[in-house]
């Protein structure tokens, strides 16, 4: 008796699912798009992006150091 019900909500949620997806990567590719725009205009990054780099940078220079005191 509950099976057509489970089987109708089965079916909209996943319909929903889909819509709420990709109305979220829409709006992910247009907040990419400013945030390249932004950078591109006023020639700064953002935090998360210099962080990255310069964590980057931290692992590279302790990899060096890694190799240097193993040479040694």
């Amino acid at each position: 008796m509950l099976v057509p019900v489970i089987e109708k909500l089965k079916e909209t949620t996943i319909s929903k699912v889909s819509q709420v997806r990709d109305a979220i990567g829409f709006n992910m590719a247009g907040l990419e798009y400013l945030k390249r725009e932004c950078e591109a205009k006023s020639e700064v990054m953002f935090f998360a992006d210099a962080t990255s780099q310069l964590e980057e940078k931290k692992r590279k220079r302790r990899k060096r150091e890694k190799l240097i005191l193993t040479l040694t």
